[in-house]
């Protein structure tokens, strides 16, 4: 999903911290929900994803990867037991562009990369459980 880079610092985007700053952001208020997976296995969805993913905080603390998704996505679809999705009253803590420890961006929201489309996140998900792509038969 596209997002005008001058966006994600003022005004829609202020919720993101400058700098190695964190803010207590509540889920749902900014335009998005989140889908978060153990770092185990959200480091196999992302690498599944590629270039189709959108922004990710890792949080090392919780040991959780955590994916932007459009606002209500997921509640059209089937999430699986491992995606944590926390509904509008939940909080995340959202990392300055600049952070590197503890709670960072694992992948950057740009102009080009801020939502994962929840349906392809899932695919991803299910592609990495059961170790197959399309086209090639699980093992």
């Amino acid at each position: 999903m596209v997002v005008d880079s001058s966006q994600l610092t003022s005004g829609p985007r202020a919720w993101i911290p400058p700098g190695e700053g964190v803010n207590w952001s509540s889920i749902g208020q900014h335009g998005w929900h989140v889908i978060s997976l153990p770092t185990w296995l959200g480091n196999r969805v992302l690498a599944e994803l590629g270039e189709e993913s959108g922004a990710v905080i890792q949080d090392d603390l919780v040991h959780t990867m955590t994916w932007l998704i459009p606002l209500g996505s997921a509640e059209e679809c089937a999430l699986p037991p491992e995606a944590d999705t926390t509904g509008d009253e939940g909080k995340i803590f959202v990392p300055g562009m600049a952070r590197t420890r503890t709670t960072y961006w694992r992948v950057k929201p740009d102009t080009h990369r801020l939502l994962t489309d929840c349906a392809r996140l899932l695919a991803a998900l299910e592609a990495v459980q059961n170790n197959s792509r399309p086209g090639r038969r699980a093992s």
